[in-house]
């Protein structure tokens, strides 16, 4: 099962692709942040069991064109 969860920030669109495999093994990318912003992002997936890997993609490297503010997250 995948599951994409996506909001406006600035003008830019930022999502979070979560996949959900038949053995119950979770995994997300964030896509459309540059910079360390995607790990504060994605920092609740965290809490949903014990993390294995914790990679960076190219984004991650880019540098941000505005600053980002968190709040209430993508729940609404």
């Amino acid at each position: 099962m995948q599951v994409k969860l996506t909001r406006q920030v600035g003008g830019e669109t930022q999502t979070i692709i979560v996949d959900i495999d038949a053995t119950g093994k979770v995994t997300a990318a964030v896509e459309g942040v540059a910079g360390p912003a995607c790990g504060e992002i994605s920092a609740f997936l965290d809490g949903l069991g014990i993390v294995t890997r914790d990679e960076n993609t190219p984004d991650f490297y880019q540098q941000a064109t505005g600053q980002t503010q968190l709040y209430g997250g993508f729940g609404g």
